[in-house]
């Protein structure tokens, strides 16, 4: 398999280059591969805009507390970059943008009409990898992802949401004659309401969440795995399992559902009757 080994073809391809001065697990693109990342952020850009997907720029670091307020330091510390100490305060690198993108929904009041309001973003995201662990471009400290967060005001509103999102990365897989059941596959990844070190207690919601993801798959009609304690700290989520050139599987899309960050960041709305609701 050297031949295509993408650690290999990528230097000889003059596409990226991992320099040990610069340090592991951060890529250098080169002219061709910076091309190629560039017109593949534009296709991506280009294709959530069409579907709604409201784009914002957001920065690479933040204070602690951010992350502390939205419960992702304490869960993800041993995978994010030490606090960097500037005047006075403490700084992250950010491994998500989650707390960024609510941050900016509170920037002002929002009625029900503006829902569902889909934040969006081509995020440059740091994370402390064991060297161990370290591959190519597969598993690296610093990446780009298209993230996006979408606020609703009702379950069915975000059964439809979690149903565009299925429908926007199947788009995205075709167009690279990637095809479901053979290329990758869904995974439903559950909690575990016994460990609450893990997850979030609140049983109900948990309940609630997976069986709404439950649904929406089921009326897909694809087949599906149920994972137990393969979800985030805050909800459940849907996986797409992608084989890759070893015949391993890679999570290469996730479609998640919170149902902790509206409580931690009092993500409201005004409703239909005039009231404040969440």
């Amino acid at each position: 398999m050297e031949e295509r080994d993408h650690k290999k073809l990528g230097p000889e391809l003059e596409l990226f280059y991992i320099d040990p001065m610069v340090g592991k697990g951060l890529p250098m693109f080169l002219p061709k591969g910076a091309t190629v990342k560039r017109e593949l952020e534009r296709f991506v850009i280009e294709e959530e805009i069409k579907r709604g997907y409201l784009h914002v720029h957001t920065p690479d670091l933040a204070r602690l507390e951010l992350y502390e307020k939205s419960g992702h330091y304490p869960h993800y510390k041993d995978s994010m970059y030490a606090p960097i100490e500037i005047d006075e305060d403490k700084y992250m690198l950010r491994p998500m943008t989650c707390p960024h993108h609510f941050q900016l929904y509170l920037q002002k009041p929002h009625s029900y009409r503006e829902l569902p309001m889909r934040i969006a973003e081509l995020a440059q995201l740091y994370r402390y990898e064991q060297s161990g662990e370290l591959m190519g471009l597969q598993r690296v400290r610093t990446f780009c992802l298209a993230d996006a967060h979408i606020v609703c005001a009702s379950e069915q509103q975000a059964a439809d949401e979690v149903a565009g999102a299925l429908d926007l990365i199947e788009y995205m897989a075709s167009v690279f004659g990637l095809k479901l059941g053979e290329d990758y596959r869904y995974r439903l990844s559950l909690g575990d309401r016994a460990n609450t070190e893990k997850y979030h207690k609140n049983d109900a919601a948990w309940e609630k969440s997976e069986d709404l993801l439950r649904k929406v798959m089921q009326k897909r009609g694809y087949e599906f795995e149920e994972a137990k304690d393969e979800a985030t700290f805050y909800g459940p989520k849907i996986d797409i399992q992608m084989k890759n050139v070893n015949g391993k599987e890679d999570t290469a899309f996730t479609v998640q559902y919170d149902f902790c960050m509206p409580d931690r960041f009092d993500l409201t709305y005004v409703g239909e009757d005039g009231t404040k609701k969440r």
